[in-house]
């Protein structure tokens, strides 16, 4: 008996719980569905507020999430389609296209600084790809926020390579990934190859946060977009996006990418200076890679903490606008190293990227605020 009055207690508690999960609906029926304007609040402060067809959130409505969060636009089938708002607690806001309840086409996401990312998405990239690159993106607005101190937006263009220059008639013939100009102006570039998707490469992700960490940069210093140094700029780049992949997805790519390193780097390591000298001796910005990693292991002996030399390279650096002229100035002020005594000490290294692996430990939000 005893046992018995257990199960029914608890039944009684699914039933109650299954009741409060649907909300309390006030508003106009059809029959006994929901349909027309109605309120559905739930136990939690929840609300969606708007119209139905056959029990289901349909045309104009608004839904706000317990944490203060909400959309407002277009539903179609209890889902976000059409046009529409979305609002974070934060003050970040998206405006634009929604697709069977996700993010996709036109739209722009304004981050709680004011920075305004443009984004292009286009139809021939899968759903999954669509949802992570959204939500990569909010991840790197919380550890490096793109704010609008020497550019104030940037608009993105990404479509998979076996779709020929979707938008052509916005960027020219611009393909690749990369942060571009032309007479249409600055923008991002982010043509995912096919095989990427065929073979599941981690790179079709990994290059959002290299090419996001370069708006980064453009945001830190009003000379970056014409800073000529190749090994400072791409490598700076190419590690936030290993240490991005280590971070969110447990894969090493400083391996797995970026292993093929050129003998150059120890005895002739200025001619990753340029990109037309180091061409084929940079193989994804191996090489560029290694020299950034053996500045922090230099920066280590003069008493830096490995974040503290990450953030120094990835931000004080470029805060201090460097340009052609005063770069090697500007090198020795932050890093407290002369660029000859840092080229001399790559001598003492061999081309293995394993001899100057960060730790594995090491976190993004760890160096932003080191």
């Amino acid at each position: 008996m005893k046992n018995l009055v257990i199960v029914i207690h608890i039944l009684l508690t699914l039933l109650l719980v299954g009741c409060a999960d649907k909300g309390v609906y006030v508003g106009e029926k059809k029959d006994d569905k929901r349909h027309g304007q109605g309120t559905l609040t739930f136990s939690d402060g929840s609300k969606y507020e708007g119209e139905y067809r056959d029990d289901k959130k349909h045309g104009q409505g608004t839904l706000t999430f317990s944490d203060g969060n909400s959309y407002e636009g277009e539903w179609k089938d209890g889902k976000q389609d059409g046009n529409g708002t979305y609002t974070w607690s934060d003050g970040r806001k998206y405006v634009g296209e929604w697709k069977d309840g996700y993010k996709t086409g036109q739209g722009t996401l304004t981050t709680s600084f004011g920075f305004n990312f443009k984004y292009n998405v286009h139809s021939s990239l899968p759903n999954d790809w669509v949802n992570e690159f959204y939500l990569i993106m909010n991840n790197l607005d919380k550890i490096i926020p793109v704010k609008p101190t020497y550019i104030s937006s940037l608009d993105i263009y990404t479509w998979k390579s076996s779709t020929d220059k979707p938008f052509k008639n916005k960027i020219g013939n611009m393909t690749g990934a990369c942060i571009c100009g032309n007479e249409y102006g600055r923008f991002m570039v982010l043509e995912i190859p096919a095989n990427e998707f065929k073979y599941n490469d981690i790179h079709r992700y990994s290059v959002i946060p290299h090419e996001y960490f370069h708006a980064f940069q453009m945001s830190l210093s009003k000379y970056n977009s014409n800073f000529p140094i190749k090994w400072l700029n791409e490598g700076a780049a190419s590690s936030f996006e290993s240490l991005y992949t280590q971070q969110y997805y447990s894969i090493n790519y400083f391996k797995k990418g970026q292993k093929r390193v050129n003998i150059a780097v120890v005895n002739k390591p200025a001619i990753f200076e340029s990109y037309r000298l180091s061409g084929e001796k940079d193989r994804n910005y191996s090489s560029s890679v290694f020299m950034v990693l053996a500045l922090v292991k230099e920066l280590k002996k003069l008493d830096f903490t490995e974040e503290k030399a990450f953030k120094l390279i990835f931000n004080d650096f470029w805060r201090k606008n460097p340009d052609i002229s005063n770069w090697k100035k500007v090198f020795h002020e932050v890093f407290n190293i002369t660029l000859e005594d840092f080229y001399l000490s790559l001598k003492n290294y061999t081309n293995d990227i394993n001899s100057v692996l960060p730790s594995e430990s090491l976190k993004l939000e760890n160096i932003s605020s080191g």
